[in-house]
């Protein structure tokens, strides 16, 4: 049965309540770790379910917070409580999972926090920072036994991705010896709305955490943080599993044989410092893939749209 991201994403957060009774005081409570743009779409999301109670809301931004409490206020008629540090959330030992929704620097320290305090954790991709973070956080979840999710929704939302694998797989298309992906974008940032200076209620050493100490700039956080190598990488790291997902998928690619990329900064004249082109190679047995991310199309595909992966 194809499920879409807001079932999916409950169904895993479900297994909190494995082995209990129903009944009508069955609820998954549920901790929101991240209320910005991305945090507030997966709260609407989990406000639709009603077995969802959504007991706390952190953010390090007051104004973040005080938007996502008025919204489940708003839609349950009761206030969850609001904080700016993550770890007071997981000493309350009525939550069952937490929701990881913070820029990638921050996914691995409250994610495997939460693990070892007995939650569950959705986390939003990218997964991680880095592999290492990575690979200590599928390290907790194993450790402590906890359920785990990363989520890349377009695996879920799109049935043509799961159409797409089947007619692969089919053998149909016959031998595919080569993969085209692509990210078209004129602009990677806008400057934020938000001033140059900091407000009373953004707690920014919080918001830096384990990243090294900047001056603040409001293109370093919330929107526009992952084009700064201290927190991300770049919308290549954005749309990565996005687009790459559905060859991975359909191929069943595992890790390449080799690696080459070329790239720069060619456009922008701003304070971030990822690239606004890139070129990525991967060489995997009997295959070649490849990434391109611009700012025009690449000759050939300009009336394929500004984001695909050709097989």
């Amino acid at each position: 049965m194809y499920l879409n991201r807001r079932t999916f994403a409950v169904s895993v957060l479900s297994a909190a309540l494995a082995g209990r009774a129903a009944g009508a005081n069955d609820a998954i409570n549920v901790a929101i770790i991240g209320a910005g743009n991305q945090g507030t779409g997966r709260l609407r999301d989990f406000l639709r379910h009603p077995d969802v109670r959504i007991a706390a809301i952190c953010d390090v931004d007051r104004a973040h917070r005080d938007r996502a409490v008025a919204l489940v206020e708003s839609a349950r008629q009761y206030k969850p409580e609001a904080t700016g540090d993550f770890r007071r959330v997981l000493d309350k030992k009525d939550i069952d999972a937490v929701v990881v929704v913070t820029p990638d620097h921050w996914h691995a320290i409250p994610s495997v926090a939460a693990f070892k305090a007995g939650k569950d954790v959705f986390v939003e991709k990218p997964l991680s920072y880095s592999v290492a973070e990575g690979r200590a956080m599928a390290d907790a979840s194993s450790r402590y036994k906890r359920v785990s999710q990363m989520g890349n929704h377009i695996h879920n939302d799109l049935p043509n991705y799961r159409r797409v694998v089947e007619l692969v797989r089919s053998g149909k298309l016959g031998r595919i010896t080569r993969v085209q992906v692509w990210k078209t974008s004129t602009t990677q940032n806008t400057r934020p709305s938000s001033p140059p200076t900091l407000s009373d209620g953004f707690d920014y050493d919080f918001w830096l955490g384990p990243a090294p100490k900047r001056p603040y700039d409001p293109l370093r956080a919330h929107m526009t943080f992952r084009h700064f190598w201290d927190y991300s990488g770049g919308t290549f790291i954005d749309f990565w599993c996005h687009i790459s997902d559905v060859a991975f998928w359909a191929l069943e690619l595992k890790a390449p044989k080799t690696i080459s990329a070329a790239g720069g900064r060619f456009f922008l004249t701003d304070s971030t410092e990822t690239p606004d082109t890139l070129e990525a190679i991967l060489e995997f047995p009997n295959l070649l893939y490849t990434f391109s991310y611009r700012p025009t199309p690449i000759t050939g595909f300009e009336h394929m749209g500004n984001i695909g992966c050709l097989l």
